[in-house]
C-alpha cells in the first residue's frame, strides 16, 4: 500500500489503472497472509485454553525472579 501511494494511485474510487495491478495483488496478497495468520493465531489460543495443560498450584505458575 505504501508503494502504491508512492506511485500516485488515488484513493476511494471504484476502479483504478492498470498500472498499479501489480502493487494491487501484492497488496492483496499479502491481506490474505495476514487474515491466516490471524485465524492460525486464535485457533492455537482456542486450543491452548481448551487442551492445555491444567494448573494445579496458581502459585507455582507464577515466574518470579529471586535475588
Amino acid at each position: 500500500m505504501h508503494f502504491l501511494g508512492l506511485a500516485g494511485m488515488p484513493r476511494r474510487i471504484p476502479d483504478f489503472p492498470d498500472a498499479y495491478s501489480g502493487w494491487n495483488a501484492v497488496a492483496s496478497y499479502g491481506s490474505y497472509i495476514s487474515a491466516v495468520g490471524a485465524v492460525f493465531f486464535f485457533y492455537v489460543v482456542y486450543v491452548a485454553l481448551m487442551y492445555g495443560e491444567k494448573v494445579e498450584d496458581p502459585q507455582r505458575a507464577i515466574i518470579t525472579i529471586k535475588k
